[in-house]
């Protein structure tokens, strides 16, 4: 078979057919290179490659022994190496296989509009460090055993007498609050305990303290501290009103407990017996002959002290007092009626003359 091919080689791709002619005679010992006349010889520009494929054309195509091409020289400078000398009678070796083609990479598009810049977003605040959690109280440790308590009725059977003295009354009301300060709060009972058994003996069955009266030792209520004044309430009121409500016969020695009616009469004065709670009380006493003689006592010196408060209660509590002084028949209260009703009947006039309890009073007072 023959196989004709014919190439028009520009002075520049000398180089390249070489190559090309070299490869060829790799495969087949029967190559014959034509060259037309225009191209016998070179140009002087075409380098040394040229005239060694031009010489290359006179080769002739009957076989002989294997040609050995000399060594080309490409344009950049490089040498090519001559192909190998084929053997004959030997195999053929299959052409190697054409190099994997790079498809090249597809350029990514552009976007189509360009994202305005991000707004700096401001960093955020930092967390507050955590709160430090209270250390777990445990229990609140025991509380220690109060010290014994130790009397304070020889401290109060000093300092009681000298609230009678106006020299020495207000360094008393000190020290005694002193005292009641001092003790423990689990002993405050008792301690007020004292004091009202101080006051029993020194005062209220005292009887140098009757002509006198007992309102300048009863005046200590008005001058402790509130927390105080609620315990000595309790337990003063408490020893007055149990020791008069004691069953006396009508013709008793009222000294032996007018230190006591006077005190009742102080305390409602100073507001610690409520007006309206004492005549009810009053009234009670009177109504019963075994503790008549007590409540004429103690009425006598309430409406001394603050008479003008009696005529200020409420209506029925007073129509109650009028209906009790009613009950009191006996010639020995007679002295008492007079100035009972008497003083009463005054202050209601001197404060109303129209006062609905003043239509009674009147014909309430002997003649």
């Amino acid at each position: 078979m023959k196989i004709t091919i014919q190439l028009e080689i520009q002075p520049d791709e000398v180089a390249l057919a070489t190559e090309l002619i070299s490869t060829l005679r790799l495969l087949t010992d029967h190559v014959k290179v034509e060259t037309q006349a225009a191209a016998a010889v070179p140009p002087p520009s075409l380098p040394a490659a040229s005239a060694a494929a031009s010489a290359a054309t006179a080769t002739s195509s009957v076989p002989g022994p294997p040609h050995t091409p000399a060594a080309s020289s490409l344009p950049n400078g490089a040498v090519s190496q001559p192909p190998a000398p084929v053997q004959k009678n030997a195999p053929t070796q299959p052409q190697p296989p054409a190099p994997a083609q790079m498809h090249p990479t597809p350029a990514q598009p552009a976007a189509a509009v360009a994202a305005p810049p991000a707004r700096p977003q401001p960093a955020p605040a930092a967390p507050a460090p955590p709160a430090p959690q209270p250390a777990s109280a445990g229990p609140p440790p025991p509380r220690p055993a109060p010290q014994p308590y130790q009397s304070q009725i020889q401290s109060f059977q000093a300092l009681v007498p000298r609230l009678g003295n106006p020299a020495t009354q207000e360094q008393a009301v000190v020290d005694i609050i002193a005292v009641l300060r001092s003790v423990d709060e689990s002993y405050v009972d008792k301690v007020f305990e004292e004091l009202v058994a101080a006051y029993e003996q020194c005062v209220f069955e005292n009887p140098e303290v009757i002509p006198s009266g007992v309102m300048p030792y009863v005046m200590l209520y008005t001058r402790v501290p509130d927390d105080l004044r609620v315990k000595m309430r309790e337990k003063l009121v408490s020893k007055v009103i149990s020791t008069l409500n004691r069953k006396r016969p009508v013709n008793v020695d009222r000294s032996t407990f007018f230190g006591y009616a006077d005190a009742f009469a102080c305390l409602v004065k100073f507001e610690a017996v409520p007006m309206d709670g004492a005549i009810q009380t009053l009234s009670r006493l009177l109504m019963k002959t075994d503790s008549r003689c007590q409540a004429v006592t103690m009425l006598g010196k309430t409406v001394e002290y603050c008479g003008d408060q009696v005529v200020r209660v409420p209506e029925s509590s007073l129509a109650l007092l009028w209906r009790a002084l009613g009950t009191v028949t006996e010639d020995t209260f007679q002295y008492d009626m007079h100035y009972i009703l008497n003083t009463l009947h005054a202050t209601m006039a001197a404060q109303s003359a129209a006062a609905a309890p003043g239509a009674i009073i009147p014909g309430l007072v002997p003649p």
